[in-house]
């Protein structure tokens, strides 16, 4: 029984230590794809689909493709980097002028807890869902203070 139990605790922490040492999310990732309850957005395909909620909100086209411009360029333009030192940065776009948030993650199972300072230098916590689908990574942050979740699909790029 001791046996047992032991062989139990030294894979048990195996799994632990593997999960925390994943380096299939290391390396940097921009969005291909983002979804909230209001907004779905693709480069991929060039999908654009909004919400009858943000139609009736902005009634005309302009209104409407003002908000989907808003969201292409604080959304879709993303760029995340997820270092093997478990730093973390995510920038309004590829060309890292605009830093949104840095910190370090922590890899918990089907979770990333990311412990970060934002550009106006508030820190927060938070946890994200995340899973592997074809070479794609997907993000799921959850909403907080009555905000929408955020489904981010991610590529690789380095």
């Amino acid at each position: 029984m001791k046996k047992i139990t032991l062989l139990f605790i030294v894979l048990f922490s195996l799994s632990s230590i593997n999960a925390q040492n994943d380096k299939s999310i290391v390396g940097k990732w921009r969005v291909v794809s983002f979804r909230t309850n209001d907004v779905f957005l693709s480069k991929e395909t060039d999908s654009v689909w909004i919400s009858d909620k943000l139609k009736n909100n902005y009634k005309t086209a302009i209104g409407q493709q003002n908000e989907i411009a808003h969201h292409r360029m604080n959304n879709l333009s993303n760029f995340f980097i997820f270092s093997e030192k478990n730093e973390y940065e995510k920038y309004l776009t590829e060309d890292k002028r605009v830093l949104l948030h840095k910190g370090k993650y922590e890899l918990q199972n089907n979770s990333i807890v990311l412990n970060a300072v934002t550009r106006a230098e508030t820190s927060f916590t938070s946890t994200v869902e995340y899973h592997f689908e074809n070479e794609y990574l997907h993000l799921l942050i959850k909403g907080t203070r009555g905000l929408n979740f955020i489904h981010y699909v991610l590529e690789k790029i380095e």
